[in-house]
C-alpha cells in the first residue's frame, strides 16, 4: 500500500492541524494569527508534501460580521501545500464521525467525549483537524481506521 500523508486543517484565527501517516496521527497542533501565522508556519515546513489536504470550507452565516480568517487560511492552504488530493469538507461533516445525539455545543463536547475514548488529545481546534482526518479516512474506507476506531472489517 503506498503512504498516504495527510494532512487536516480546521482553519481560523487560530488553526487546527494534524498530520497522519497511513491512517495513524503523527502529528498535531495550532497555528496562531490567522493568514500570517499559518503562511509563516507553512514556510517552516520547507517543503511540506502530503497526498492529501483536509480542509474544513467555513461559509459566513448572514449575521456574521468581521475578517473571514477562515477563507484566507484556506486559500493559502491550497495555493501553497495542495499537490496532491483536495478534500474540503463542510463544517457539518464533523457530525459523521460517529452517531452523535446532540448539535452544537453539546454535540461538539460529544465528540470531543469520543475522540478523547479513542485516545485522541488537545484543544478545540486541534481536535477538530483531528475530527476532520477520521472523517476523511472513513469516507475513504481506509482499512486500518475502520477496524481501529469503528471496528469495521477484518
Amino acid at each position: 500500500m503506498p503512504t498516504d500523508r495527510r494532512l487536516t486543517l480546521d482553519p481560523g484565527f487560530h488553526t487546527g492541524w494534524s498530520l497522519w501517516v497511513n491512517g495513524k496521527l503523527s502529528l498535531q497542533g495550532v497555528i496562531e494569527g490567522g493568514l500570517d501565522g499559518f503562511i509563516t508556519w507553512a514556510n517552516s515546513w520547507g517543503s511540506l508534501y502530503v497526498d492529501v489536504l483536509v480542509i474544513e470550507d467555513f461559509i459566513a452565516e448572514p449575521k456574521f460580521t468581521g475578517r473571514v480568517w477562515a477563507s484566507e487560511v484556506k486559500g493559502a492552504a491550497i495555493a501553497l501545500i495542495s499537490h496532491g488530493r483536495l478534500i474540503i469538507q463542510k463544517r457539518s461533516d464533523k457530525a459523521t464521525l460517529f452517531k452523535q445525539k446532540y448539535k452544537g455545543d453539546k454535540g461538539e463536547t460529544e465528540r470531543f467525549g469520543w475522540l478523547r475514548e479513542h485516545g485522541f488529545h488537545g484543544v478545540s481546534h486541534e481536535l477538530d483537524a483531528i475530527t476532520h482526518g477520521l472523517v476523511s479516512y472513513k469516507r475513504d474506507k481506509h482499512p486500518y481506521v475502520l477496524k481501529k476506531y469503528w471496528n469495521i472489517g477484518h
